[in-house]
């Protein structure tokens, strides 16, 4: 079975990670759909229950599309969900 090396870059909108090597996942999942959105999603999971991450993620393979969704809240104060338009601050991150 083909097997799909992926890599999630987590675009952090709230980062108190106390552990720094949990900033990226690199995971080898079965080459399926099913496959890919659950070893996506429990990854995902992990930092939704550590509370460190909001953001959206996009997985592509040369060029297609794999998975892409929304997680976590976008203003906190009125409990309003990310969605896949929504518009993050980047704030420094552009500096380098």
């Amino acid at each position: 079975m083909k097997k799909l090396i992926f890599v999630i870059v987590l675009i952090i909108a709230n980062f108190s990670c106390k552990d720094n090597s949990q900033s990226q996942q690199i995971a080898e999942v079965p080459y399926d759909q099913n496959g890919l959105n659950s070893a996506i999603e429990n990854t995902i999971q992990k930092y939704l229950d550590l509370n460190i991450f909001s953001g959206i993620v996009l997985v592509a393979e040369e060029g297609e599309l794999m998975y892409h969704k929304a997680f976590g809240l976008a203003d906190r104060a009125l409990n309003q969900p990310n969605t896949l338009n929504t518009l993050f601050d980047i704030g420094s991150m552009n500096k380098t």
